[in-house]
């Protein structure tokens, strides 16, 4: 049995950043995913409607509390997610309501001793996001801080 057929309901936790969604909605899966930034979920709904790409649920919530039926999918995906939940037990209890009998959780977890792990995360993208944030607060204290760009609807370069 195919991984995604026409018929797979598809329950993404988080967001990846590049094609897997795409992907996945353009392969028939009717797809619905939850993450607990507002901001990411209008983002990511952004992308869908301006490239077109049907989905069932797009919304802001926890694992811990998935608004969903039970036995609603056939796949729950998480890639790099459930390491970041306090109560991983609770997360765990609420995938398996919401899967389908016979349902597949897809996870991906970061082992803390792992080359990946002590340089891209621990060493990469926190120096990255400190560079991000003296960025913004050199620019907030020139006075350019109020200055909230609004996102760029539909973009055609960027990954949805």
């Amino acid at each position: 049995m195919p991984l995604i057929s026409k018929v797979s309901r598809y329950l993404r936790l988080g967001w990846d950043r590049v094609l897997t969604r795409r992907q996945i909605i353009r392969r028939g899966a009717i797809w619905s995913g939850i993450d607990i930034s507002a901001e990411s979920v209008s983002r990511v709904s952004t992308r869908l409607q301006c490239r077109g790409l049907a989905y069932a649920r797009l919304e802001r919530a926890s694992a811990l509390d998935l608004p969903f039926p039970d036995d609603r999918f056939d796949i729950v995906f998480a890639h790099g997610v459930l390491h970041h939940i306090p109560d991983v037990l609770t997360a765990q209890k609420e995938i398996a309501r919401v899967l389908k009998p016979g349902g597949q959780l897809i996870a991906m977890l970061y082992a803390r001793r792992s080359l990946n792990y002590l340089l891209a995360i621990s060493v990469v993208r926190r120096l990255s996001l400190a560079i991000l944030f003296l960025g913004k607060a050199e620019s907030w204290r020139h006075g350019r801080g109020n200055d909230r760009r609004p996102y760029r609807q539909c973009q055609t370069n960027g990954p949805a």
